[in-house]
């Protein structure tokens, strides 16, 4: 008889133990939001002005290295630059191509695993910079094709992940349009959204609760048997 009660009083214990530990292992899955630091660099490439030999690059692109920023915020994505023109000389862009390389190096001062960055946003200059106080030259970025995990069908904006946050970016202004070299020395800075950034704690697999378990279930099982032994 007293070993049937000691069976019962582990077995109870061992199923006891296994709702507490899935009971935690569902309690840690819920989503927390935070606002991470997130540290990041860009690099841009430029197509040089078409058939220009006096003034090539007349438009070229300022990075941004090392910034940093608290999610959910705005930030730069760096900045085109309209350079000077001598009177009376005209650049036209065409449908040029440009791309900006965006990478998230630290999230929360840490290097983040997994990392989906570097990504590259791209887009087109079409436009003429006139001498040095005129400019109609617009940045068209390209948009991204819907994305079954966004809301918004017409710009889902640049989904990634960093560790265990889940981010989209968006550009905010495009088209965007340059200003001349006589206006903020040409700057036009490219800004950007990042509209979500959510962290989710990891949830315990069920090997890891079932191990717990087991190991809860031998020791008992030793103890009675060392019980029952003295009982002898």
């Amino acid at each position: 008889m007293y070993r049937f009660r000691g069976w019962t009083r582990l077995r109870a214990s061992v199923v006891a133990f296994g709702l507490v530990a899935a009971a935690a292992g569902t309690a840690q899955a819920a989503p927390i939001t935070t606002s991470p630091m997130m540290t990041y660099n860009t690099i841009g490439s430029m197509v040089g002005d078409p058939g220009v030999t006096v003034a090539p690059d007349t438009v070229s692109y300022v990075p941004v290295s090392g910034a940093s920023f608290l999610a959910p915020s705005s930030l730069s994505l760096g900045a085109f630059q309209v350079k000077t023109l001598p009177a009376g000389q005209t650049v036209t862009y065409d449908n040029i191509p440009f791309s900006i390389k965006f990478t998230t190096t630290q999230v929360g001062g840490d290097t983040p695993n997994p990392n989906s960055t570097p990504f590259t946003i791209s887009g087109h200059l079409s436009g003429t910079v006139n001498g040095p106080s005129q400019s109609n030259v617009v940045a068209t970025f390209d948009k991204l094709p819907p994305s079954a995990t966004s809301t918004d069908t017409t710009d889902p904006g640049f989904q990634f992940k960093t560790g265990l946050y889940a981010n989209t970016l968006k550009i905010a202004d495009n088209p965007l349009t340059l200003v001349p070299s006589s206006t903020n020395n040409g700057m036009t800075t490219v800004q950007a959204n990042l509209v979500t950034s959510t962290y989710t704690a990891p949830v315990p697999e069920p090997s890891t609760i079932l191990l717990f378990a087991a190991t809860a279930a031998g020791l008992g099982l030793r103890r009675q048997i060392r019980r029952a032994r003295l009982a002898d």
